[in-house]
């Protein structure tokens, strides 16, 4: 029935539409077509892009499980704090890129790699890159009776393998072979081999610091996941194998994280989530005077889950199709419009770069990502001025579309291009610390 009234409504849609055509004049029909054909076009890429084909949906012990208390937590890496769970994002990059692991959330699947080890030995969840790699390993499994076709035709599609296919010795003598050739496949070679050191559980649990030092400051490490739990492995049952931590503590932080794992391991999620809430308050009640405020912490999971405001691209390629016929036609309906469109894609830039700014507490100019987005920021406040100032000449909306077409391709790279064009925050390089580089 439903499907009667939408096939209907689109017939007497359509036709309302064609009358309507008719009755304006040639020039004008070719307008509103132009316009038409153009947004129809953006509308499909944006659906694409904001609803991408997704993987089976995650297990039910995935979606049972409640990852806020832990997503809530901080990390210090790379010599700054950051939230659980925009770190896990950043380790799950370097091993699946940008792929999902079986629809799940990247802190789930690394809290599962840790715990659950056994379970992605032969999961496809190591990326590779480059498709020239992915043939010439795919090349050298076919040769293995054991392997079926249909999984190494999936691997090349993508970029996603087992550890323990990559772990078979024809591809780890082909990979030793092409790390010798510096420079084409060195480096394509040292980001598998990265990718298979991150998924093991021991390097998940020694890179995980979230301990804040008792007694410490700012520029104290951190204690890791491990030792938490090797305060139990070594035989300590009511104190943690962290110096200086109250005994009781301790011991309380010890006994939750192997209630966690024991939980985790038997796929328990009622007990899972009730070790989680316990571990995050108690780890957060350590050394609260180092501990990021709560409300910080959730602000990043925000920004990092929905991809660091990269999606602005879009607002940009709406803001493009009516400057374009603006310029085109010279419409001025259309540059009112476009100009509402521009004005929205950049008050969003603004705060896209106000946040990563408030985040990282320092100005956002240490990486590409960064670099990017700033210099297209500035490219969008220049294209006001020269507006302004060009406002009565038949110049008046072509800086505008310039600046909404750079500002979209720019976008867009950092939206395609997750893995080259990183979003992580990291702190910025001592010899970044110039003015003159902030003024450049």
């Amino acid at each position: 029935m439903s499907s009667v009234i939408a096939t209907v409504a689109v017939f007497f849609g359509v036709t309302t539409f064609v009358l309507l055509l008719a009755m304006v004049t040639p020039r004008w029909r070719k307008r509103i077509v132009d316009v038409i054909v153009v947004v129809l076009i953006g509308w499909v890429i944006a659906r694409n892009t904001m609803n991408p084909a997704s993987s089976a949906p995650p297990s039910d012990f995935a979606q049972a499980v409640n990852l806020e208390p832990i997503q809530s937590i901080a990390v210090q890496t790379g010599g700054r704090i950051k939230s659980f769970d925009s770190f896990a994002r950043s380790m799950m990059r370097d091993v699946s890129g940008p792929r999902r692991i079986a629809g799940q959330e990247p802190a789930f699947t690394y809290l599962d790699m840790m715990f659950r080890p056994a379970a992605y030995r032969d999961a496809d969840v190591i990326y590779v890159k480059k498709k020239q790699i992915r043939q010439s390993i795919a090349d050298r499994l076919a040769r293995v009776e054991a392997i079926e076709m249909s999984v190494l035709e999936s691997f090349k599609k993508t970029g996603l393998i087992a550890p323990s296919l990559m772990g078979h010795p024809s591809v780890t003598s082909h990979l030793a072979e092409l790390e010798k050739d510096l420079m084409r496949t060195a480096r394509p070679v040292n980001e598998i081999r990265n990718a298979l050191g991150v998924a093991r559980p021991t390097t998940l649990l020694r890179i995980l610091r979230i301990v804040p030092p008792p007694g410490g400051d700012q520029a104290d490490a951190w204690y890791a996941a491990e030792d938490v739990w090797r305060g139990t492995h070594a035989g300590m049952e009511h104190r943690s194998g962290i110096p200086g931590l109250d005994p009781e503590l301790g011991g309380r932080i010890t006994s939750t994280w192997n209630e966690l794992a024991t939980a985790w391991g038997e796929m328990s999620a009622d007990r899972a989530n009730e070790a989680l809430s316990r571990f995050a308050m108690l780890v957060r009640s350590v050394e609260p005077s180092l501990y990021p405020d709560l409300d910080k912490i959730k602000l990043e999971n925000w920004y990092f889950r929905y991809k660091g405001m990269t999606w602005i691209w879009i607002v940009y390629a709406f803001a493009v199709i009516p400057l374009l016929m603006a310029v085109v036609y010279r419409w001025n309906g259309a540059y009112k419009v476009g100009l509402v469109l521009f004005v929205l894609a950049f008050g969003l830039h603004t705060t896209s770069l106000g946040l990563r700014w408030y985040i990282a507490d320092r100005i956002p100019n240490s990486n590409m990502f960064e670099a990017i987005t700033a210099a297209t920021w500035f490219g969008s406040v220049f294209a006001f001025v020269i507006e302004f100032l060009t406002r009565k000449t038949a110049m008046r909306g072509s800086f505008f579309l310039g600046a909404a077409c750079a500002a979209m391709v720019a976008s867009m790279c950092t939206h395609f291009m997750p893995v080259t064009l990183s979003a992580d925050i990291d702190n910025i390089m001592p010899i970044l610390h110039d003015v003159w580089l902030y003024i450049h």
